[in-house]
């Protein structure tokens, strides 16, 4: 009855969806021998190896004596050798032929029954298929995940030392200044910065430096995020736990001469942000640090 209300609404006949697959699959250069293990094998992996002999039996022995799910179990398998054997499934059977898996897992239980019906058995039979799903969802990379690893900050010290904990946003302490050094090329400054990492930064901080020069006219540079000495960002949400890292940043110049020069150095919640975050020193808590002379 349904496939005449379909016929009559549109006009199709069973017949006509089968022969637009066949035209359309026919026309895919691939190999049918090995497409049609191989689209088999994908569905019975996913759907469990270890079914398909009980699914048998259920068939075999339950359109034998016309009991249990005996005609299902039939139907289904005829059915996977009619679409498995037409060449008309392009691929991913594991997942499109899904909807086949419970029938699966009925004949394969029926099947079960009529061999050992004793409900340990069965429940051994059970806890085994869902071990093997799950090395299965754990050992094989069906889904590629397009994910950029997190870029790696520099290691090693700053040679100038420095002393200062800069707090994070929830004010609590999260990295130790314990280094910088700074090189002109005679336009750009370019800053290092060493931290001993104390603590997961909630957030990628930005780092703000201005350069004091003698004559007492700060230069202010864009507070931006800290790079590796290849040039690739490395937010501090990518700084380890624990570790030492040097992060770098760069800004004009701005004045004649960088003798005598100090930088003030301080951390932003975000680019334009609520503010420095605070950073305590020797003499008491802070919104920034000074270093230098920049030589």
């Amino acid at each position: 009855m349904p496939w005449v209300l379909f016929w009559i609404a549109a006009g199709l006949t069973p017949l006509d969806l089968i022969r637009a697959s066949f035209a359309f699959h026919l026309d895919l250069d691939r190999p049918y021998a090995f497409w049609v293990v191989m689209h088999a094998w994908d569905w019975l992996v996913w759907a469990g190896v270890g079914l398909i002999v009980p699914a048998l039996v259920s068939a075999v022995r339950g359109w034998r004596d016309r009991s249990g799910l005996g005609a299902l179990s039939a139907a289904l398998l005829i059915g996977m050798l009619i679409v498995t054997l037409s060449g008309t499934a392009r691929g991913e059977t594991g997942r499109v032929w899904l909807v086949f898996t419970p029938l699966l897992l009925a004949a394969g239980a029926d099947g079960l029954t009529r061999v050992n019906p004793r409900a340990e058995q069965i429940a051994v039979f059970g806890a085994a298929h869902a071990l093997l799903m799950l090395v299965l969802a754990m050992s094989l990379p069906v889904v590629g995940l397009d994910v950029t690893p997190s870029p790696s900050p520099d290691s090693g010290s700053a040679a100038r030392p420095a002393d200062a904990v800069f707090m994070g946003a929830d004010d609590t302490p999260f990295a130790h200044l314990t280094g910088w050094d700074a090189v002109s090329d005679g336009e750009r400054l370019s800053v290092r910065l060493t931290f001993d990492v104390l603590a997961r930064a909630p957030e990628p901080y930005w780092i703000g430096a201005i350069l004091v020069p003698v004559s007492g006219d700060p230069v202010a540079g864009e507070p931006q995020q800290p790079h590796n000495a290849d040039g690739v960002t490395v937010p501090a949400t990518c700084w380890p736990l624990g570790s030492r890292v040097s992060a770098t940043i760069t800004q004009p110049v701005g004045v004649a001469s960088l003798d005598g020069a100090y930088l003030s150095i301080a951390l932003y919640g975000a680019q334009t942000g609520d503010g420095p975050l605070t950073v305590v020193t020797g003499t008491g808590a802070e919104r920034q640090v000074g270093v230098g002379p920049v030589r």
